[in-house]
């Protein structure tokens, strides 16, 4: 296997040859919000190939959950919970750890956090 990073035009490419056939219009983000946020920084699409097909589109999910529980901590936020899906999932796992990184850098921190894994309904939470 071998991952890549996708430049703009690839993603363009990507999201127009292959995944608005692929995922259900309903989860698909739009492409413009996907190029902003790499004008921004904030977004790294990633492609997992195997045997020069593309297996996996992907995002560093945990770099990405840490900043954002950061971005929130800096804010002062005093109660937070990260829901997630399946624990067997690795982005679940991805997730989980960006967050309690976020949380090992502000020892000061004293507000209420709470982690709720294997949600797939909102009336688990």
């Amino acid at each position: 296997m071998e991952l890549k990073r996708l430049d703009k035009e690839e993603l363009a490419a990507l999201y127009r040859d292959e995944m608005m056939e692929d995922f259900p219009h309903s989860e698909l983000k739009p492409l413009s919000a996907m190029l902003r946020l790499m004008d921004m920084g904030r977004y790294d699409p990633l492609l997992i190939t195997q045997d020069g097909q593309a297996v996996q589109i992907d995002n560093d999910h945990e770099s990405a959950c840490r900043e954002l529980t950061e971005i929130l901590l800096n804010r002062d936020i005093r109660r937070m919970a990260l829901i997630g899906g399946s624990e067997s999932y690795v982005v679940t796992k991805n997730r989980l750890q960006g967050f309690m990184n976020a949380f090992e850098k502000r020892t000061d921190w004293d507000g209420e956090r709470s982690v709720f894994l294997n949600v797939s309904d909102s009336r688990m939470v």
